[in-house]
């Protein structure tokens, strides 16, 4: 009876220590950062769990993968066994779009992190001098119960709008949008109405730059 139990007890634990083992896999956690334009190159630093990236240094090779296409690594350096710093060259001619990162040693075998980089279309032309904004005002100024911002966005960018006071206290914060050229008006309302009287700022912050406002309310 006791050898049956025994029996029992090792065939039970053979069973909870193949499903540990599952649990501890190797896997690769996160890509930072996780995109990069065509014709750069890049550190990335690549995160990984239950692996031994130390103590397999020497055989590690990392590459990002798009159905036949394959971006090799330069360099990889393991920071510690769960990161690596790994150096990329990306192509000009590479195809954009979503890649698997790869992920071999011959201590840990092989895995990877399905679609974990991004290849962005190379960027031809950058004018760091260009205006997002060509025409804006905010008013009345001084201002009481009433507030309101118009403003002319010549390109496509992101867009958010911060009030805050001379302490750097956020009274109102708009959720940043993503907006196509055009004219634009934001109202301010409920926030401003019990506001004491004093000095205040609004932040217009895009792609490119802020533009800050100095405000009074009577």
């Amino acid at each position: 009876m006791v050898i049956k139990y025994l029996k029992c007890f090792l065939l039970i634990f053979s069973i909870s220590l193949g499903f540990l083992n599952q649990s501890k896999a190797q896997n690769v956690v996160s890509v930072s950062p996780d995109s990069a334009y065509q014709n750069q190159t890049l550190n990335v630093v690549i995160t990984g769990s239950s692996t031994n990236f130390g103590q397999g240094t020497s055989t590690t090779q990392i590459w990002l993968s798009q159905g036949a296409t394959i971006i090799p690594s330069n360099s990889v350096f393991a920071a510690n066994n769960s990161q690596l710093i790994v150096n990329f060259t990306i192509g000009g001619n590479v195809p954009t779009g979503l890649y698997d990162v790869n992920a071999y040693n011959t201590i840990d075998g092989y895995f990877s992190l399905i679609e974990g980089f991004e290849v962005l279309p190379i960027i031809t032309e950058i004018n760091e001098n260009i205006e997002p904004i060509a025409v804006s005002k905010v008013y009345p100024n001084p201002f009481k119960n009433t507030l309101k911002l118009e403003y002319t966005l010549e390109y496509s960018s992101k867009v958010q709008i911060i009030m805050f006071d001379t302490y750097g206290r956020i009274i109102s914060n708009s959720i940043t949008e993503n907006k196509q050229p055009g004219n634009y008006l934001h109202e301010f309302k409920d926030d401003i109405i019990n506001l004491p009287a004093g000095n205040y700022f609004v932040r217009l912050r895009t792609d490119k730059k802020d533009y800050n406002y100095k405000l009074l309310k009577n």
